[in-house]
């Protein structure tokens, strides 16, 4: 389902982003402040808990803050070396981030599962309308002879999201999931 999930986001991604416009989604709070009613502090290490709506809501805020830090570090194309520890940090800080809010998806039942994945789904779709998409698709291309490996690391935030879904993740990158203790 998660494999499927993915495969159709990206391509709805791809003929998506050809269209024009430039709406942003909104996304919610960072990971680990409190929202109204949650019963968490901000500056809690767990994120507070969240509804099903507000977890793929979430989900997807933290990818796209991350593709937009992404986007500026990026802007004027930046020696590689100059960058490769930025996005490196920048990379993990976020897969921490995803990985204590799949720790929620975790949690819940199928249906509540499937908006999730919906609300995620729908949020990439919009957003390869927007103009923070379109500088990322573009950034893809800057070190591809330059710097394979940084070039890997860059095109790896288009599929971010698979650290906050488990089976995915391992399925796709099994000594990932691994090093992060996800079984």
């Amino acid at each position: 389902m998660y494999r499927a999930l993915l495969v159709g986001t990206l391509a709805l991604l791809a003929t998506a982003s050809a269209c024009g416009g430039d709406s942003a989604p909104s996304t919610s709070a960072p990971a680990g402040t409190a929202t109204p009613g949650s019963g968490a502090t901000a500056g809690s290490t767990q994120p507070a808990r969240l509804s099903p709506a507000e977890l793929g809501d979430a989900i997807f805020g933290r990818a796209s803050e991350a593709i937009q830090k992404l986007v500026k570090l990026l802007d004027g194309r930046p020696a590689a070396a100059q960058v490769r520890p930025r996005v490196a940090e920048l990379k993990e800080a976020t897969v921490q981030e995803l990985v204590k809010l799949g720790r929620q998806y975790e949690t819940l039942n199928a249906s509540d599962r499937a908006l999730v994945d919906a609300r995620v789904t729908t949020a990439y779709t919009q957003a390869a309308n927007t103009d923070w998409y379109k500088a990322f698709a573009q950034t893809t291309t800057y070190y591809t002879t330059d710097d394979p490996e940084l070039d890997k690391q860059i095109r790896s935030f288009n599929i971010i999201t698979q650290y906050a879904f488990f089976e995915l993740l391992k399925s796709q990158d099994p000594a990932e999931a691994q090093r992060l203790g996800i079984k």
